[in-house]
């Protein structure tokens, strides 16, 4: 039942985080929509800048930080449910900044195929850091959560 309880806390964080960036981006592609010339003209170092952004935000970071976490815990013969839930909270927090990132290179008027990079990095973070039942339990079975070896045991 336990499992239930994360999975609903880590969802509400996970769509807390992104659900604000999906609605930005929609209503900015409205804007642009009424009036193809609103937005900022920058020079493409912005658009490259972005794209570094969003693929630290994706993957780089996500896994520098999962390291560190690993290397935190590697010593303990468990982890506590806690600590667990907040890793896995900023690890979504880490990876969402993505779509976040989209919504500047939009504003700043990047090129098509920036924009489409970024797209790609913002899907790859929403679909790899979703916080599924299955993933969940995995990642209880690797990290060795309390809770987790509390049922191993009763």
């Amino acid at each position: 039942m336990q499992s239930l309880s994360i999975k609903n806390k880590l969802l509400n964080n996970y769509l807390f985080v992104l659900l604000p960036a999906i609605i930005l981006i929609a209503l900015l592609y409205l804007l642009k929509y009424i009036d193809p010339d609103w937005g900022v003209k920058s020079p493409k170092i912005v658009s490259v800048l972005l794209i570094v952004v969003s693929a630290l935000s994706s993957v780089g970071l996500p896994i520098f930080y999962r390291t560190w976490f690993i290397s935190k815990v590697k010593d303990l013969k468990s982890v506590s449910v806690e600590s667990f839930i907040n890793f896995e909270k900023n690890t979504i927090l880490i990876a969402l900044i993505s779509p976040y990132v989209l919504f500047l290179a939009i504003i700043f008027g990047a090129a098509q195929i920036f924009i489409t990079i970024i797209s790609f990095l913002s899907i790859y973070s929403a679909y790899y850091y979703f916080p599924s039942e299955k993933k969940i339990q995995f990642e209880k079975k690797l990290f060795r959560t309390k809770e987790n070896l509390d049922n191993k045991n009763g």
